[in-house]
């Protein structure tokens, strides 16, 4: 038995070692990658059409809304982008739904304001807001409610 668990014990250390070498390794060669992330919310009324369901009829929600931006550098002051710019950004893109009906909004004229539609369009203008090229739109997710999400990830 003593022998069993001493080579138990050096079967488990050689494992450890190859796999923290594997874990360095892998650090090395990967992208470092920042990410923020900022919350934010509007309130809006829409209908799904073609739903066949209570979603048809005319209701609204208070959406929650998380933006997540990337990075793979920092700028002069060792940040992504000031939070502030950042979300003055987002509050541009929430006003244009904030107290909306959403199916009379252009962007949702020839498809549903679901919430993965929601969270596309998000993401869409946003990234057209953001100036700087390095800075990416990796997520958004609308919450609809307290358990109901969907989340766009742009290509």
């Amino acid at each position: 038995c003593a022998v069993t668990e001493t080579a138990l014990g050096s079967l488990t250390k050689t494992a450890f070692a190859v796999n923290a070498e594997s874990h360095i390794q892998k650090r090395r060669s990967s992208v470092v990658m920042y990410e923020l992330k900022v919350i934010t919310s509007f309130s809006a009324a829409h209908q799904l059409k073609n739903f066949h369901g209570a979603c048809e009829n005319l209701h609204g929600h208070n959406w929650k809304i998380e933006i997540r931006v990337t990075s793979e550098v920092l700028n002069e002051a060792d940040i992504v982008v000031d939070f502030k710019v950042l979300k003055q950004h987002v509050n541009s893109v929430m006003a244009r739904l904030d107290h909306k009906f959403l199916n009379d909004l252009e962007a949702f004229k020839d498809q549903n304001p679901s919430s993965e539609n929601i969270a596309r369009y998000v993401a869409e203008q946003l990234s057209a807001l953001l100036q700087a090229p390095e800075i990416k739109v990796s997520s958004v997710t609308a919450w609809e409610s307290e358990s109901a999400c969907a989340t766009y990830y742009p290509s």
